[in-house]
C-alpha cells in the first residue's frame, strides 16, 4: 500500500481512479469471506479498508482548498 505521503501528492483524480480499485478488491475479498474460503493474506482486508478511509479524507481536505 502507498504511504498517506504517497497519497498526498497524487492528484484528485489518481485517487478517485485507486478508490474505485479498491473498492473492486474489497467487494472480492468480502466475497471471499462470506463464502467462508480463505483469503491468501487475511490481513489484507484491514489493509485496504484503512487506505479507502484515508482516500476518502484526502478527497474531502482537497475539496475545502478549493
Amino acid at each position: 500500500m502507498k504511504s498517506v505521503k504517497e497519497l498526498r501528492e497524487m492528484k484528485s483524480d489518481a485517487l478517485t481512479t485507486k478508490l474505485n480499485v479498491l473498492r473492486k478488491e474489497l467487494f472480492q475479498l468480502n466475497g471471499l469471506r462470506a463464502s467462508g474460503s480463505v483469503a491468501e493474506n487475511p490481513s489484507r482486508h484491514r489493509v485496504v479498508r484503512r487506505t479507502i478511509a484515508r482516500i476518502h479524507t484526502l478527497l474531502r481536505e482537497k475539496a475545502g482548498e478549493q
